[in-house]
């Protein structure tokens, strides 16, 4: 069962790397696709909105790992607070990534070439951010039991 356990933390930590890795990538093609022309801007819109669903993926696979983890590991007698406040972040981080994340997405994929697309962008931006700092706060989550500890 250890090595269950073992298994389902990795892949929990793998999924979190890989949303906040791929979510770093999409300010800097939003800045892009404003700035390009619009053929190209599509074309960048729609590579991003493959990251954006891959995203969408690693989040609730993340979601669905740490669930799992706390079920095969101490389950949820054995885990102290700051665990159950993460598994209620992590559900907003859900939320924030299908509904912040992928429609403002969709709005700026709309908006290439017209007026609105600089906006557009900025929400984009501002919806990363939000989803970045619940990352982060879960981050810290994950070792506030061990800092507490010693």
């Amino acid at each position: 069962m250890l090595h269950l356990f073992v298994l389902v933390l990795v892949l929990h930590v793998v999924c979190a790397a890989a949303w906040f890795g791929l979510s770093l990538h999409l300010p800097g093609l939003s800045r892009a696709i404003v700035s390009s022309d619009a053929p190209i801007g599509k074309a960048l819109a729609a590579s991003g909105a493959k990251t954006v669903r891959l995203m969408d993926f690693f989040a609730l696979l993340m979601y669905a790992f740490a669930f799992f983890a706390i079920i095969v590991g101490p389950g949820f007698g054995g885990i102290g607070w700051p665990h159950h406040f993460a598994l209620s972040l992590g559900l907003i981080l859900i939320l924030v990534q299908v509904f912040l994340i992928r429609r403002n997405w969709a709005a700026l994929q709309g908006a290439v070439g017209g007026g609105d697309a600089v906006s557009a962008r900025k929400k984009v931006t501002m919806s990363l951010g939000i989803g970045h700092l619940i990352w982060f706060t879960l981050l810290i989550l994950m070792f506030l039991p061990r800092v507490m500890a010693v």
